[in-house]
């Protein structure tokens, strides 16, 4: 009984802070369309959108350090989850300036390790389920490494009068589906996760009924 009660109490502050983190994404969302109007033209160019983005997605993924049931689990969760976001700031915070090879690579592969490491974690704890939000909220990276393939073609490629057939057609992905992948990849983690730990609390209050 205690138990079913401490579940209760635990899984109703995790349906709390994913409505926080919805709070939090429509403030992003705010931010968003004000820089646009704020910077104009100029904010596709220096790729403010992403900085803003990636400021609110940190703040998203350090609430979900606090869905675990004692702060081992929470530590270890924000370690893996520090490696994730180092590995993503190269591709948010573009710059011109360090935009190479090398950098991409390193970036790839700690993603590709901490995303294992989260699997691993989750399973551990029997929450394996939370994988796949996990996944969701990550949705829009897989189009930055498309968007950082063509800045590395622009940089180290010889430039010729007409542009090849595949690098336009990368930039038409970039620009129709890498939008669509932030505006749902956030509302899909959400959503997940609210759906996940709702039908947790039905259980545990089940049980607690019977």
């Amino acid at each position: 009984m205690p138990n079913e009660k401490s579940q209760i109490s635990l899984t109703k502050k995790r349906i709390f802070l994913v409505k926080i983190q919805v709070m939090i994404y429509f403030l992003c969302i705010v931010a968003v369309i004000f820089g646009a109007y704020y910077f104009g033209n100029d904010f596709v160019i220096k790729f403010q959108f992403f900085k803003i983005y990636f400021l609110f997605f940190i703040l998203i993924s350090f609430c979900k350090t606090f869905y675990f049931d004692n702060i081992i689990q929470s530590k270890n969760h924000m370690f893996i989850l520090f490696l994730n976001l180092l590995s993503l700031c190269y591709l948010y915070i573009i710059d011109e300036n360090i935009v190479n090879i090398s950098f991409f690579l390193l970036s790839i592969f700690l993603f590709l390790f901490t995303t294992y490491l989260m699997y691993k974690f989750l399973k551990s704890i029997s929450k394996k389920a939370l994988f796949k939000s996990f996944l969701y909220i990550n949705f829009s990276v897989i189009f930055m490494f498309i968007l950082h393939v063509a800045l590395l073609y622009d940089k180290y490629s010889i430039k010729t009068k007409e542009p090849e057939l595949w690098i336009v057609l990368v930039w038409i992905i970039i620009y129709t589906i890498l939008p669509l992948s932030f505006l749902l990849s956030i509302p899909l983690n959400l959503i997940s996760e609210y759906r996940y730990f709702k039908k947790e609390l039905n259980k545990n209050s089940n049980k607690l009924l019977n």
